[in-house]
């Protein structure tokens, strides 16, 4: 993420995609998928046409973020209140690093009344659509916000992996270095072989012996880490 190229931090972004899928980010900076990626069901959500949706996935597998911000716009002009499109473009415009739209989507998704065919959908994505939602608002430094929405999210969801990365973050940046510091420790207890936690982790040791042992660890986990 930009904001954090001084702290050398890695956000976790979570991607509309059916394997775990690397965001694209500023230079230094790194980003995985938080979530799996449920589709509604083809014959009984009438909102878009499947071919649409078929397609829009094939572009999210393919990472091609500017393609579905075109497609999706397009249909959202006839059904503006379509889940699936505000989930579309919120998760393309996270990826591609355009703040607020990202913003104004997620926030859609959020507030608009799932159908009953689109509940498990909705039920599925929930979670990476807040944490998205959260980082666009770190990213434009509102921080305040920004922290309300990933305690919010961590009330439901308290072992989500990338909320407890992001809000360390967070907590991080605003000096709040013990706090942090519990928070990338819980995402580890959770998911030991999560790289990305080590590195962050290793931003808020007290000695540089501290730190060289964690990036030890975190090379452990993936010698290809370009971060450290």
């Amino acid at each position: 993420m930009r904001s954090y190229e001084h702290t050398h931090t890695a956000d976790l972004s979570a991607s509309l995609s059916c394997s775990a899928a690397v965001a694209d980010r500023a230079p230094g900076q790194a980003a995985h998928g938080g979530h799996a990626f449920t589709p509604m069901d083809a014959e009984r959500a009438g909102d878009i046409p499947a071919s649409f949706r078929d397609m829009m996935r094939r572009l999210l597998e393919r990472r091609e973020f500017s393609a579905i911000v075109a497609v999706a716009n397009d249909l959202l002009a006839d059904h503006p209140d379509s889940l699936y499109l505000h989930f579309a473009l919120g998760t393309a415009h996270s990826n591609l690093e355009q703040n607020r739209q990202c913003i104004r989507h997620c926030r859609r998704f959020l507030e608009i009344q799932a159908q009953p065919h689109e509940r498990s959908f909705k039920r599925a994505n929930l979670t990476g659509i807040q944490n998205n939602l959260a980082l666009a608002l770190k990213e434009l430094g509102m921080l305040t916000g920004a922290g309300d929405a990933f305690r919010s999210l961590l009330q439901v969801a308290p072992n989500y992996v990338p909320a407890l990365v992001n809000y360390g973050n967070l907590l991080n940046e605003t000096a709040r270095l013990e706090e942090a510091r519990k928070h990338f420790a819980r995402a580890i207890e959770i998911d030991p072989e999560d790289h990305l936690a080590y590195w962050n982790l290793h931003s808020t040791a007290n000695d540089a012996d501290t730190a060289r042992a964690i990036l030890e660890i975190c090379l452990s986990k993936n010698p290809k880490n370009e971060l450290a």
